[in-house]
């Protein structure tokens, strides 16, 4: 018999014999695999239709004045005539974000606009598959799903203009064939409005590029030695980032393995006695350990390869349902590449269990005993504990701080390390109680094989989950508070989701309609929202609307001592030439250049200079009403409402510039200077969002320009009543409008409760399943020694309930706490900054989660006693004997 039969032996025939005990393990490993690869399969696919026309081969482009956009020479039959050769330049617009309307539906996509009679060769996937003629789209599946249309439907796209749809391609990425979108002529003339991809069979040469530069056209072809890239060395902050990234596959592949290991670790408990038998006829301790590993390793093997199977089926079936007569991709060598790391990723998992078994005692283990029975406090157990906060003092370090990935990962470790102290603590806790209570607490020491896993498992799952949702949640609040600096989040827009025209369009029935469905659903006021369009927060190079820059002149931009440093640990120097970290004056003078965020919502997306009256400022906060009403007395004065901290100083007027500039090339059309009333009302936080009153706008020759209908509802609606409110809006607008409000509030905060709650319980089953023969075996032995039938089955329910309660327990107070940590730290460490938006204030902890530790532990116990509830004990027969003289 060779080597490998005699250490894969054991584990076929138990493989063979007992499948349902191998089939857990089985499934541990082949779900995730089946989920990879059929997902892989689906992108893959849809990769062959997505971002096709982002990253051209060769391109030609304007290197001179004479072809800036508005320009009388046709940039199509310059580059044609002096390209050489068949080439010819084939302009491609990408990243066009257009509505799409169909019926009463419509839905934002981004188009890539080619021209289908001189195509790219990038666009040869869509040629071949659908035959495409000009003017026509090709809408993705998403988009069409949204609107409701299908192949041969006429849509009406940007601008009014009507295209047929050609087909449905899959992923996210919607293309259209010129004229649909922009017309030919308007690319003539606009060359910079997109790529010109050359299109032809001729090899450029670096004598062609010379000669094109002399016509002022710029050429790339990557196949030029002058626009080859040579690739850098990585940088340190590159490196860092790759740790990070390798850290965080890192965390996730050790998370599956814990979650496998249970599987190998009950495997070696119930094949102990065969091992020792093994030893006797003379095998050694690394034949042992292959054995066991051999186990891991086949369970890899047959569920990896079960898991590929469903895989490819699950894909391919699904793709051709979706796409039928597309072709698929199926990528082989990631498949592989899954198939190999579950392999070696559930031998590894099955390392601990071979090392046990190679080191455990010959006798005993014939005997019954266990190679990981506890007997007294081990060395080994303090090193997770302490372990873990010399991690989290080290993270606080600078030098943590550039590891932090590592340190991380490194801190998870430590806290799964920690199981077996806490089930060594609480074995010996439970020595102060009952008969039951102590039985069950010797128990978790006598089968440390089955118990320590178990608990890191669950402790992982806890751990894992209780810092993602605190990680989560605290972004949310953070991003809700950010969003609502400026605005409440009572406030809404309704206005057209066409972000191209959304600009000075009159109120049309449509709107109004709108605006009333909205206020039925709940009780408010609209108002029309009027503002100027920013250079620093629009671009709209079709639009006439002018964009409208606004200074004073007691601005004064705060300069940082250290151009280097991050703005949240920079320090800035104000005029009087004091310096934030030493003069609090100065931390007030320099507020809005210490501030990292810029505020925003969806009624300022054109721009934060709003036009506004005294009757709109419920639009605003305010951090006082005094200050709404300095705001209002200023507004019907003809003035500016700007916010704390823009340096009036006290000043009741302030000269005032307004700069006007066309949206197509930024070129100045004109400027005008007032003296005008002026007043800090809004929070410091809104930093530059400036209210101008008409009065105001006249005198500096501005004109504000319509941007929808805003909404003040009396209360913040809640994430239902947006949905409600939002669907009455597209069905009173026909689609045409779309509300948007201020805010995001959180929604589903159950879910992460909800799969802790799944995988635990899934694993409590699995696991008491697992024991239930030998805790049965234990209930005869203790049943014919006059214990009442009753006993094991509360032994069996405190063992549940101990190993469920301590690790989920600390698993979730451990990952509340790191959750938190990870939020604000290291990155808010050194961070003295006043005006930062913490995360920490809105910190509460996730009850739902909590809920779930209390619950889960019980519902463990309630099964183990249904498990072990009998009519009677059974007698003790020879089989059990050496149960009897394990317990003894």
């Amino acid at each position: 018999m060779s080597s490998f039969s005699a250490v894969t032996r054991p584990t076929r025939r138990d493989m063979v014999k007992h499948p349902w005990r191998s089939l857990a393990g089985l499934l541990l490993v082949a779900l995730p695999v089946a989920a990879l690869i059929a997902f892989g399969v689906g992108a893959s696919s849809e990769g062959q239709f997505s971002s096709l026309m982002y990253s051209m081969d060769r391109t030609i482009s304007p290197a001179s004045p004479e072809f800036d956009n508005g320009s009388e020479r046709n940039f199509r039959d310059v580059a044609n005539e002096a390209l050489p050769g068949d080439l010819q330049a084939s302009p491609v617009v990408n990243s066009f974000y257009s509505s799409v309307r169909f019926g009463s539906k419509n839905a934002g996509t981004s188009f890539s606009q080619f021209d289908v009679d001189n195509p790219p060769s990038e666009a040869a996937v869509l040629l071949e598959h659908f035959q495409l003629q000009p003017g026509q789209v090709l809408l993705s599946a998403d988009t069409a799903k949204k609107i409701g249309t299908d192949v041969g439907d006429v849509v009406e796209v940007s601008g009014g203009k009507e295209a047929k749809v050609a087909g449905i391609v899959p992923g996210t990425d919607s293309y259209a064939t010129a004229p649909a979108l922009v017309s030919n002529e308007d690319l003539d003339h606009n060359p910079d409005q997109a790529i010109w991809a050359i299109v032809g069979g001729h090899q450029l040469t670096e004598d062609d590029a010379e000669a094109l530069a002399k016509e002022g056209l710029a050429l790339y072809d990557s196949h030029l030695d002058s626009n080859s890239e040579m690739t850098p060395s990585p940088t340190g902050d590159e490196i860092l980032y790759l740790l990070f990234i390798a850290s965080v596959y890192s965390f996730a592949a050790l998370l599956v393995l814990v979650l496998i290991a249970p599987v190998f670790s009950f495997a070696l408990s119930k094949n102990i006695r065969l091992y020792a038998l093994m030893a006797s006829q003379g095998a050694s301790p690394k034949h042992i350990a292959a054995a066991v590993l051999a186990y891991g390793f086949l369970t890899g093997v047959v569920g990896a390869t079960i898991g590929a199977v469903l895989g490819f089926a699950i894909g391919i079936a699904a793709w051709c349902v979706r796409f039928p007569g597309l072709p698929l991709d199926i990528p082989w060598l990631m498949s592989a590449v899954i198939w190999v790391i579950a392999v070696l990723g559930s031998t590894c998992a099955a390392a601990i269990p071979a090392w046990l078994a190679a080191r455990s005692a010959l006798t005993t283990a014939i005997q019954g005993g266990s190679p990981d029975r506890i007997v007294r406090w081990r060395k080994e157990m303090a090193y997770g504990p302490m372990a873990l906060p010399i991690l989290v003092l080290l993270s606080l370090t600078p030098a943590g701080q550039m590891f932090f990935g590592p340190l991380g990962l490194l801190a998870f470790i430590a806290v799964g390390a920690s199981a077996p102290a806490l089930i060594f603590a609480a074995s010996r806790l439970c020595s102060h109680g009952g008969l039951a209570l102590r039985l069950a607490g010797r128990g978790l020491l006598r089968r440390g094989m089955r118990t320590i896993p178990t608990a890191v498992a669950l402790l992982a799952i806890t751990f894992t989950s209780a810092a993602g949702s605190v990680l989560s949640f605290l972004d949310a609040a953070k991003w809700e508070e950010q969003s609502t600096l400026v605005n409440p989040g009572s406030t809404a827009i309704i206005a057209t989701d066409d972000y191209s025209n959304a600009v000075d369009n009159p109120n049309s029935s449509a709107e109004t309609a709108a605006a009333d469905a909205a206020l039925a659903q709940k009780p408010g006021h609209a108002m029309e929202l009027r503002g100027y369009v920013d250079p620093y927060s629009a671009h709209l190079p079709d639009s006439q609307v002018p964009s409208v820059k606004l200074t004073m002149e007691y601005d004064f931009v705060c300069e940082q001592t250290d151009p280097t440093d991050n703005v949240e640990e920079a320090t800035f120097i104000d005029r009087q030439g004091r310096t934030t970290d030493t003069s609090a004056e100065a931390r007030e003078a320099c507020a809005h250049e210490m501030m990292t965020w810029l505020p925003t919502s969806d009624l300022m997306k054109y721009g934060r200079t709003l036009e506004a009256t005294p009757e709109t400022l419920d639009l605003f906060n305010f951090d006082s009403p005094a200050d709404k009403d300095k705001a209002a007395a200023t507004l019907e004065q003809g003035g500016i409402v700007l916010a704390h901290g823009r340096h009036l100083e006290g000043r009741s007027e302030a000269r005032f510039t307004a700069e006007r500039a066309e949206q197509r090339n930024g070129s100045v059309i004109g400027s005008s200077t007032a003296k005008l009333p002026a007043v800090e009302a809004l929070p410091i936080f809104a930093r530059d969002v400036t209210l101008i009153s008409p009065g105001a706008a006249e005198k500096l020759n501005i004109k504000a320009v319509r941007l929808g209908t805003a909404v003040a509802f009396n209360e913040t609606p809640t994430l239902k009543e947006r949905e409600g409110i939002s669907f009455a809006v597209e069905q009173a607008s026909g689609g045409t409008h779309t509300i948007s409000f201020t805010g995001t509030l959180q929604s589903d905060e159950w879910v992460p409760a909800a799969i802790l709650a799944v995988l635990s319980v899934l694993a409590l089953v699995f696991i008491i399943a697992n024991t239930a023969v030998a805790m049965r075996r234990e209930a005869d032995t203790y049943n014919s020694l006059g214990a009442p039938l009753s006993l094991m089955a509360k032994v069996s329910a405190w063992q549940t309930w101990i190993i469920a309660g301590v690790s989920m327990l600390t698993g979730y107070v451990l990952g509340q706490a790191v959750g938190v940590f990870l939020s604000e730290a290291p990155q808010n460490l050194y961070n003295s900054n006043p005006y930062s938006i913490s995360g920490i204030e809105y910190f509460q902890p996730d009850w739902w989660m909590l809920l779930v530790v209390i619950a889960v532990p019980l519902v463990g116990a309630a099964i183990s006693v249904l498990t072990q509830a009998r009519g009677r004990g059974g007698d003790i027969t020879a089989h059990d004997r050496d149960e009897q003289r394990a317990l003894a």
